[in-house]
């Protein structure tokens, strides 16, 4: 539904005027646990930072969408200009399509919130150009595939990044051991092996061979492993006879997953594509360390100075995967390299706390709300 209010506690800024005369209609996952969902959240608090009234079209939601539907004409009558900001991956085009369609929303520029992680396109690219006048990609890497194979307008999104303003949780308070805790957090659907918490669990038995009871723990925060049985199965052998490995697996609501990312010393993604690396960037504004493959969408965010960067080497991404077009590359992350990595960072706390320390203060600096709100003025200026 139309929003007005600030639920963040974010007040509007007021540097942008037009901002008053210009409704955002903001289509996409907007109220599910995933990923991109959380994703189009940050957008929509970015957004009203920035003091744009925002009407909201949660495709997942029936009842949802017909109250939006319901509120589309008065909408449109109350400022001088609509822009439509519809979150774009290929599995929501059709509902997107539908949506787009409807007489209300005639003459409307149209701009794609485009996900993607790899460096060719999808099929479904071109049925996306027909459809809107303007790309913004998540990240410099979700970019390329658009830049070099569409000719619709591509701009870079600059993602915001939280910044934790409650204190940081215990071990305990999230139910873990009170030890040196490295996390990975990823979703199933999401495919596990272009997530690839494989390594993370590889890398970590290299680092810390014997388990120790006051030594390091790895836990793994899964989702929908009930829809990838086998991914799951396999994950899971992987750490078997490691007590100090920990699957969970469960669908959690934005807060809670940032405090079991805030309770967490080291966040590890050693992904082989990531279109921006939400978690990373999370992790940076929590408090906690990010170490992460040295490729893709997480470069936007994550420097030798304030994460830990894992070499790789890039090698074709497997073609019996869904969404995965072909000819696409991915990394494989250097798992030697990541347990040395992992090895210093439970020896060496003065780097980690630098670390920490310059993660939190970029987070803020460079990613912040206003920061992007600033770039939304800009940008909508359409």
């Amino acid at each position: 539904t139309w929003h007005s209010r600030f639920p963040s506690g974010r007040s509007p800024m007021n540097s942008h005027p037009r901002s008053q005369q210009t409704g955002v209609v903001m289509i996409g996952n907007l109220r599910t646990l995933t990923g991109v969902s959380r994703m189009n959240r940050l957008l929509l608090e970015a957004l009203r930072t920035g003091g744009f009234p925002v009407l909201e079209v949660p495709l997942e939601d029936r009842t949802g969408v017909a109250t939006a539907i319901a509120e589309l004409a008065d909408f449109r009558q109350r400022f001088e200009r609509i822009v439509i900001i519809a979150s774009h991956t290929v599995d929501r085009l059709p509902l997107l399509e539908g949506f787009l369609a409807r007489p209300e929303l005639r003459g409307v520029h149209r701009i794609a919130l485009w996900h993607w992680e790899y460096c060719e396109p999808p099929a479904a690219l071109a049925e996306s150009q027909r459809l809107f006048d303007e790309f913004w990609a998540v990240s410099r890497h979700a970019a390329i595939s658009l830049q070099q194979y569409s000719d619709t307008r591509v701009r870079v999104f600059p993602v915001p990044i939280p910044r934790r303003t409650l204190p940081r949780p215990s071990k305990s308070d999230v139910g873990w051991p009170e030890r040196f805790t490295f996390l990975t957090v990823f979703d199933h659907l999401s495919l596990s092996p272009r997530k690839n918490p494989t390594a993370a669990i590889r890398a970590f038995r290299e680092a810390f061979p014997e388990p120790l009871p006051e030594g390091p723990q790895l836990i793994i925060k899964s989702r929908s492993a009930e829809r990838m049985p086998e991914a799951d199965n396999a994950l899971r052998y992987e750490a078997a006879q490691r007590p100090d490995i920990t699957i969970q697996d469960s669908a959690l609501t934005d807060e809670r997953q940032a405090d079991l990312i805030a309770a967490a010393d080291v966040l590890v993604s050693l992904h082989r594509a990531e279109g921006y690396g939400l978690a990373l960037a999370e992790a940076m504004g929590a408090g906690t360390i990010a170490m992460g493959t040295a490729w893709s969408g997480n470069l936007d965010f994550m420097t030798a100075t304030n994460s830990v960067l894992v070499p790789y080497q890039l090698v074709p991404a497997s073609t019996d995967l869904w969404n995965i077009p072909a000819g696409a590359d991915w990394a494989e992350p250097d798992v030697s390299a990541a347990a040395t990595e992992m090895q210093r960072l439970v020896s060496d706390q003065p780097w980690r706390d630098e670390l920490r320390a310059t993660a939190f203060r970029d987070a803020g600096q460079r990613h912040s709300f206003e920061v992007t709100a600033e770039w939304l003025g800009r940008a909508l200026e359409v």
